[in-house]
């Protein structure tokens, strides 16, 4: 994880290519990716503008792009969960719905995600989770 939040972005560009690799190969765990990106966003250790970055370059890549949606949500979800709301937290809603669109299914979104999604809150992050929802109910694209 500490290669796609690196600040320099060849090493972000070579991270990403390690995790389409691992992603095409089914050996990527988004639950686990989600984990760490949680753990060290919220500590401090990790930048979610450049965890974004990194992550949106394998986007293109079917299996990877259903992986980097995934883990998102599911990193998303987790920090609303734990009340931490760095800034750029909607990054990672945009970045699923792009790579739910580049895969062509959305991955199923926790509660937390859906209840952001149904309210009235104009927030990036409210509008990312709306883009993503209407991915998933098959309304289009972001």
């Amino acid at each position: 994880m500490t290669g796609l939040a690196a600040e320099a972005v060849d090493v972000r560009i070579a991270a990403a290519e390690a995790w389409t690799e691992v992603a095409a190969a089914g050996r990527l765990d988004p639950a686990r990716a989600a984990a760490a990106i949680e753990l060290g966003v919220a500590g401090g250790t990790l930048r979610l503008g450049r965890i974004a970055d990194g992550l949106g370059y394998p986007t293109g890549a079917d299996p990877a792009a259903a992986a980097v949606a995934r883990t998102c949500v599911l990193a998303t979800a987790a920090m609303l969960t734990s009340g931490t709301r760095p800034a750029g937290l909607h990054l990672l809603l945009e970045l699923a719905a792009s790579a739910s669109a580049a895969s062509g299914a959305a991955p199923e979104l926790p509660a937390r995600i859906a209840a952001l999604a149904a309210g009235r809150p104009t927030s990036k992050l409210a509008e990312a989770a709306r883009r993503l929802r209407a991915l998933a109910a098959g309304e289009g694209t972001p």
